[in-house]
Parts: C-alpha cells; sequence; structure tokens
C-alpha cells in the first residue's frame, strides 16, 4: 500500500514555495501571482510532494479535489500527484504539458475533447480562475486567467472523479457521454490508446 504524505500551509516553508511557484508560473506564462495573492489562496490549500516541489490542492464543497498548481522540481510533483491519487477520492484540474504523461502514469486520464466539452459545461468558469477558456481538438484548453494571461494546459481526473460525474449525472448527461465514461472507468489510463476512435 502506498503511504500518502501532505501538508498543510501551516506546515511549509512559505518563501521557498513561492519562489517555486513564481519560477513554474512565469515559465508557463510569463506571469505570475503575487506573494500577498498566493499566500492568501494557499491557506486552503493541502500539499503533497516534498520540500523541493508540491502539487496543490483545493478542497471542494463536493467533495472532491481540484488540483490549483504545482511548484518545484518535477520529480516532487510527480510523487505528490502519486500520494494524491491514492487518497481515492475524486481529483480533477488542469496540467502542463510536461506534466501530462506522468500524471497518465499514476492513474489519472486525459479523456478525448468531446468529453471535456461535456463535463466542463458542468463546471462553472470561475473554477478554473477564468473568465473564459478553448478546448481543442487534442484535449489541450486554453484558458485566459484575468491575473497572469493565457495558458494552455491538458484536463485530467482520476477514475473516482469519472464515477462521480457518472453517479450524479441526474439525467443531464447524453447517452454517448455516459458511453465514454464508463470507458474511462473500465479502461483506465489505457483510455489514451482509444481517444482517436471518438
Amino acid at each position: 500500500v502506498f503511504l500518502q504524505e501532505f501538508v498543510k500551509f501551516d506546515d511549509i516553508d512559505v518563501d521557498k514555495t513561492y519562489d517555486m511557484f513564481y519560477n513554474n508560473y512565469i515559465k508557463a506564462t510569463g506571469n505570475a501571482w503575487t506573494k500577498d495573492k498566493f499566500v492568501n489562496r494557499a491557506q486552503d490549500y493541502t500539499f503533497f510532494g516534498d520540500e523541493n516541489g508540491y502539487v496543490m490542492v483545493r478542497p471542494q464543497n463536493s467533495g472532491m479535489l481540484k488540483l490549483v498548481g504545482s511548484a518545484g522540481e518535477s520529480s516532487s510533483i510527480i510523487k505528490g500527484m502519486k500520494e494524491l491519487n491514492s487518497l481515492g477520492k475524486p481529483v480533477w484540474g488542469m496540467v502542463s504539458l510536461e506534466l501530462l504523461k506522468p500524471s497518465q502514469r499514476y492513474g489519472f486520464i486525459n479523456p478525448p475533447a468531446a468529453l471535456i466539452k461535456e463535463v466542463l459545461k458542468h463546471v462553472p468558469k470561475y473554477i478554473f480562475g477564468s473568465t473564459d477558456y478553448e478546448i481543442h481538438d487534442n484535449g489541450s484548453v486554453t484558458l485566459n486567467y484575468e491575473d497572469v494571461g493565457k495558458a494552455t494546459k491538458y484536463y485530467i481526473a482520476n477514475k473516482e472523479y469519472y464515477k462521480y460525474i457518472l453517479d450524479n449525472d441526474n439525467g443531464k448527461l447524453p447517452d454517448t457521454i455516459k458511453v465514454m465514461l464508463k470507458t474511462v472507468i473500465n479502461v483506465g489510463s489505457a483510455w489514451v490508446k482509444f481517444k482517436s476512435l471518438f
């Protein structure tokens, strides 16, 4: 059994973590939150990984966990992704291209664009911290953040998340989308091999 470890805001080195966060976002978007904004937001986050890098998660009222950012060395971030998925809770978020394949190795799935478009209809845009986004045919999503500008990321979620969406459908999802969700749940990370069929 994989032992997951996580820390809360009060347990991290705030200065070091912010510097790692800042450097990651400058590299990805050319902009980043101010330290004050990071501190204000991060007090509600849970951090997975280690002192050299974290995956940051925000619990949602639904019981799901949303990936909200990453900071530091890729090996520590990947460790955090593995720890996070080992919780067995519904997790979803948007990651950079460099984290897409590593996240898939640890149970996260990037579905086809058609499924992303349908699922995101039920996710308020403010949840992304974005007022606008565009979903591309390759499954990437370009988000337009008011504070840091545009960034292209990839939607990922674990099996527990897709199960949650299916179980809480309330008759709103088309049958074709339900089939996709069931396929994702059944084949897991192997789904990437079948994406081209849709």
